[in-house]
């Protein structure tokens, strides 16, 4: 992990997590992890990440028939789940894979412009109150953002490998 720019003002993320939560969607994880961030005082870094780094993430579960995922699935296994020839069939519609597809999209973009990815708002932390996950016994990070992880996991399973920028927040 190498760190871009460190102890970045907390309220320009609180605006940006804020605005590019899904519009039509409820989430009552991601609202709740909004408002502890909103009440407390975090340390947020700029850091990239590249393959190195993915057995150091885990994800939050996700239990849609499209993408069935169960708690601690790492990044490097998601990644390894779409090589083996599993990558999601983005004519059929539902909200995750119009969520998905619209985030790759957004990936397919920025890989044009830069030698680097970037989401919408995506998060590594170490902190619990920001993990969604039931357990917290893995050593490495927890993130929120299962849609944006899923769609950088399609976009260099289908392209080039890039280094992901996103947000650390302790």
């Amino acid at each position: 992990m190498e760190y871009i720019e460190p102890n970045i003002n907390q309220q320009p993320i609180r605006d940006l997590w804020k605005n590019n939560e899904w519009p039509d969607r409820h989430d009552g994880n991601a609202n709740d992890r909004l408002e502890i961030f909103n009440n407390k005082t975090f340390n947020v870094d700029l850091v990239q990440i590249d393959l190195s780094d993915f057995d150091n993430i885990v994800l939050p579960a996700h239990h849609e028939q499209f993408i069935y995922c169960s708690s601690d699935l790492t990044l490097a296994e998601l990644l390894n789940k779409f090589k083996i020839g599993k990558l999601p069939n983005f004519e059929a519609q539902d909200k995750c894979r119009t969520r998905i597809q619209y985030l790759y999209e957004h990936f397919d973009e920025w890989a044009n412009k830069f030698e680097y990815l970037q989401g919408k708002f995506m998060f590594l932390t170490k902190n619990q109150q920001l993990s969604v996950q039931k357990s917290y016994k893995f050593e490495g990070y927890y993130t929120g953002s299962f849609h944006q992880f899923a769609a950088y996991s399609f976009w260099i399973s289908t392209n080039e490998f890039k280094p992901l920028r996103l947000f650390l927040i302790n």
